[in-house]
Parts: C-alpha cells; sequence; structure tokens
C-alpha cells in the first residue's frame, strides 16, 4: 500500500519513502505468485493434509450409517443440507484440493508444465491411494469417503474433470491425468464390492462411458485392459472355483484343440 509517496506496513508500521531510485512492482495473479515461491510443488504438501484427516464413518457421514446395512444402495432422503457442511466437510479436502490445482494450471503453460515436471501427478495418485487404504483400513472396509454421498461423488468427478479440462494445453500433463487419474479405476473404485458406499461408482462409471465413446483411441492408449478385467471380476463375484467350473465337459467337446489349450 502507497499513501503519498510512502510505502504502509499495516503489519509491522515498518513504513518506508519512496524515493527516486525505488520502483514498484506487482503480481498480475496468484498464478505468477506461485512461481517465486518455487513452483506448483510448493501446493504438493497440501496433500499431505489427506493423512492427518480423522476417518470416523459414524460421525462425518450420515450416508455411512444410512447405508451400512444395505450395501447396494444409499438412502436418497439424505441429503446434504441435512447433514449440514459438518458432516462431510473431511471428505470434501480432497476434490477441494484438485479444483485448487485446477486453478493454477488452467491457461497457464509454466505452472502447468512444472507440475508435470515435477511428477506432481504421481504424487496426488500416492496420495489418494493411501488416503483410501487408512480409511478402509480403518473401518474395516466399510466406508470409503468418496463415496459416502452423492454430493461428495460428484463434487470429487467434478474436480477431476476439471484437473482435466485445465491441463489440455499440456500434451504430456493431459495424458498423465487421464490415465493416472481420472480413468484409474483401480484407485478410484477398486475394492470396493463390499462397501456400502457406492455413490462413487454412479457419479463416475457415465462419465468414463461417455469418455470412452467420445475418445476411443486416447482411452485404448492410455488404460490398461487389465484394469478393467480385474475391475469387472471383482463386481462379478466370481470365485477360482466358479472359473474352474464354468464350462462342463459336455461343452468343451465343442471347443478346438487350441481352444481348450488357453482353458
Amino acid at each position: 500500500r502507497v499513501s503519498d509517496g510512502v510505502i504502509i506496513d499495516a503489519h509491522s508500521g515498518l513504513n518506508a519513502e519512496l524515493g527516486e531510485r525505488v520502483s514498484r512492482w506487482t503480481f498480475e495473479s496468484i498464478k505468477d505468485t506461485i512461481g517465486s515461491l518455487g513452483g506448483m510443488q510448493r501446493l504438493l504438501p497440501l496433500f499431505g493434509a489427506l493423512s492427518s484427516l480423522p476417518v470416523d464413518p459414524a460421525a462425518n457421514s450420515t450416508a455411512y450409517s444410512a447405508g451400512k446395512h444395505h450395501p447396494s444402495r444409499q438412502d436418497p432422503r439424505i441429503s446434504f443440507v441435512s447433514r449440514g457442511i459438518s458432516g462431510d466437510y473431511i471428505n470434501m479436502v480432497l476434490p477441494s484440493l484438485l479444483f485448487l490445482f485446477s486453478s493454477f494450471i488452467h491457461e497457464h503453460e509454466v505452472n502447468a508444465r512444472e507440475l508435470y515436471r515435477c511428477g506432481g501427478i504421481n504424487l496426488i495418485e500416492k496420495f489418494i491411494y493411501d488416503h483410501k487404504k487408512r480409511a478402509f483400513e480403518t473401518s474395516n472396509g466399510d466406508y470409503y469417503g468418496l463415496g459416502s454421498s452423492s454430493i461428495i461423488a460428484n463434487s470429487s468427478v467434478c474436480a477431476l474433470l476439471n484437473l482435466w479440462q485445465s491441463s489440455r494445453h499440456n500434451f504430456g500433463l493431459e495424458i498423465t491425468i487421464f490415465s493416472r487419474l481420472l480413468f484409474n479405476i483401480q484407485l478410484l473404485l477398486g475394492g470396493l464390492a463390499d462397501c456400502p458406499c457406492v455413490a462413487l461408482h454412479s457419479a463416475l462409471l457415465p462419465v468414463l462411458s461417455e469418455l470412452a465413446k467420445l475418445n476411443p483411441d486416447k482411452v485404448r492408449d492410455c488404460v490398461e485392459t487389465r484394469e478393467l478385467f480385474e475391475f469387472v471380476h471383482e463386481y462379478s463375484g466370481n470365485s477360482s472355483k466358479t472359473d474352474t467350473t464354468a464350462i462342463d465337459d459336455g461343452s468343451r467337446n465343442d471347443l478346438s484343440p487350441t481352444e481348450r489349450k488357453k482353458l
């Protein structure tokens, strides 16, 4: 702040006069400011807060208690408004951080390049995995924050899409976000077959389906088929015993020698 040729320091009171050899400088936006503080990697420790957040499904999500005895669905009457923001603020941390990173790389080539160069997306993937694992271990596999309510699930999907769209001007970063976050099915949905918190499924799967239809070549190049089959196998409920008896002896007689060998 400058008034009558004097720089005013409102915090310490150490004001200074502007002389002839002193010039003022400013940043256009906070996107530019982060570069002088060390770049986008300075924001990555924020995701470390996920490891210190309390995991208490009974206290932090009414949807958990309502869906606990009904793994196939959650009570649609439970809304974000009825629980209040205090009931879901913990689960909003992750999508909020994703939105924050989106705002920093949106139409900013330097920040996007720095985020890609420092391997930030891989670190974010690791933070998400560790947070999910800790929630599962704490609740014995009965709780998943991102799927605890439709509001949280929709916010999370929107945050992932926003991050991906904001990175479209940097090819390397876009591909990394697309494959390691947005289309990382095992990271976001894997291991949840017996968990009642499945709101993320209904929010994310239609989006992934539409993206696959619109970008078949990109999905083919970025997504491993093995992960898709593992996901389908998990939710099909097939055991190894069922797999070995799926085709009886009579049907085997109709198979070629090559097909029998594969079985």
